[in-house]
């Protein structure tokens, strides 16, 4: 009696991937499944994603969370960006740019104004500024606002922040160099 002792399930065959395949090919099958093109696209940008974000946030362990961050958040969204063809690289760090960026967000918005490690300073204001102007400064430079935000704090559009923002500090340039 013979006894036959294989599984007889065959597992998928490895896909083959070729070394000229470009990162909008292997997102693309990434988006498909297949884990050993998203982990040829691992080996091809996370030392570019890594070197953003340790620049943008100073600080290894929070750029090694936020690169593995990016990586998961790259697995879901590898068909839109591996349809963006050549600028795939371009939408992986801009993924990144907005982890970081949001990172940096966090951070400041957990310092209360009396928090230990607060920032001491507080930005100069020319008594040549109105009201208007001072708030702007103060939301963008203290604060930390964007541009949309302080446009819907202050019931303004973007380019009237803009405008208020480029003659406020034009204004303080002017009247107080010494502070800059």
């Amino acid at each position: 009696m013979t006894v036959i002792s294989q599984d007889h399930r065959a597992d998928p065959p490895a896909p083959v991937l070729d070394e000229g395949d470009d990162l909008a090919t292997l997102l693309g099958r990434s988006a498909l499944g297949e884990v050993a093109a998203f982990a040829r696209v691992y080996d091809m940008v996370s030392p570019r994603v890594f070197g953003l974000l340790l620049h943008l946030l100073d600080e290894r362990p929070t750029a090694e969370r936020l690169l593995q961050e990016v990586f998961v958040d790259l697995w879901s969204r590898a068909s839109a960006l591996g349809a963006s063809g050549s600028a795939a690289l371009d939408g992986v760090l801009a993924l990144a740019h907005r982890r970081a960026v949001a990172e940096l967000r966090a951070r400041r918005a957990g310092l209360g104004a009396d928090a230990p490690g607060a920032p001491e300073w507080t930005i100069p204001l020319s008594d040549a500024l109105d009201d208007h102007q001072h708030r702007v400064v103060r939301l963008a430079y203290e604060d930390g606002r964007t541009q949309g935000e302080i446009a819907a704090l202050t019931s303004t559009s973007v380019g009237s922040v803009r405008a208020t923002t480029r003659a406020a500090l034009t204004a303080m340039s002017t009247t107080a160099p010494a502070a800059f």
